[in-house]
């Protein structure tokens, strides 16, 4: 379903998003409501020892950083719809810093709410947190909050869709992917082509047992991924002055200290776990043949070109 309305009209895609982000803020300040109205009642028991048997090592840290970084990760795919927004070059730095405030305080206020209502022991063991508290203190009304859960569930991979689908699309036209990949709708004016490699891509990942086990896989591979993007920064800015013409200006040491943050969560997470860490690395380099062969390789016989072209087609 979300494949074709995304396929159909960009405008339903984003007012989709619009209704589901509603829906989960929505069930946030229910949270946060019940929340404060238990710690208004004295309920301030998970709060006598917050830190209680915490896991502090670098390794502890840098997992717990990448099972949390996706609830704020909504800054991050903003920076792929730069091509359906209006004056990207003054919105997008405004959109950005609201979100994350916005985005931060909410979160912080729920997560308070979850430890006025449960234990640290049953936030841990919580297959749905929110769930959990809304059986707790909700009553009848219990039902609701897993039909808001499905819907910021929906609105995540929504979002996931028409964002990442872009990054395909610019490959595709840089000619960096397939081709095909920077093909439009010309009726619909949308990438089908990308948005059905998101899909699929999508689907696969599906196919793992665990959870954490893929935010390691993916939090390893953005790593790597923003990192290689901040040090091009860099390296444009101080070989090609005649570039920094956009709007988007900061000073020096805030990409420089991203670094130093962002590959020392890397290096951390690889010495906690080294073979999760290997396997992330392997799914990565499966892209350099690929590369290789169906891009890098510009002058290929005609016999691999035409298979290339059938295999992606098909």
């Amino acid at each position: 379903t979300l494949c074709f309305i995304n396929c159909y009209r960009v405008s339903w895609a984003t007012k989709l998003s619009v209704v589901f982000t509603a829906g989960k803020v929505i069930a946030l300040l229910l949270t946060i409501g019940f929340g404060f109205a238990y710690l208004a009642g004295g309920q301030v028991s998970s709060f006598q020892d917050p830190f209680e048997d915490s896991a502090t090592s670098p390794g502890a840290l840098a997992s717990a950083f990448y099972q949390g970084f996706w609830s704020f990760a909504g800054w991050n795919y903003l920076n792929f719809l730069t091509g359906e927004m209006k004056n990207p070059a003054r919105n997008l730095p405004i959109v950005i810093i609201i979100s994350l405030i916005i985005v931060t305080v909410i979160y912080l206020l729920a997560n308070v709410a979850y430890l006025a209502v449960l234990s640290p022991y049953e936030v841990l063991n919580s297959d749905a947190v929110a769930v959990t508290m809304a059986n707790r203190c909700m009553g009848v009304m219990a039902w609701i909050m897993p039909v808001f859960v499905a819907a910021s569930v929906f609105g995540s991979i929504n979002g996931e869709v028409l964002s990442m689908s872009r990054v395909c699309f610019a490959g595709g036209e840089k000619g960096h992917t397939p081709a095909v990949l920077s093909m439009v709708s010309v009726t619909n004016l949308t990438p089908i082509p990308s948005i059905v490699a998101m899909i699929l891509v999508s689907i696969l990942f599906q196919f793992f047992p665990d959870l954490y086990v893929l935010i390691e896989y993916t939090g390893l591979a953005f790593t790597i991924v923003s990192g290689a993007a901040v040090c091009s920064l860099i390296h444009i800015k101080r070989t090609h002055p005649e570039l920094n013409r956009t709007a988007f200006k900061l000073p020096m040491f805030l990409p420089v200290l991203y670094l130093i943050v962002n590959f020392s969560i890397g290096i951390f997470s690889i010495y906690n776990g080294p073979l999760n860490s290997l396997i992330g690395l392997g799914i990565m380099a499966i892209g350099i043949p690929l590369y290789i062969i169906g891009i890098a390789w510009k002058n290929k016989p005609h016999v691999i070109e035409s298979a290339l072209c059938k295999s992606i087609l098909s």
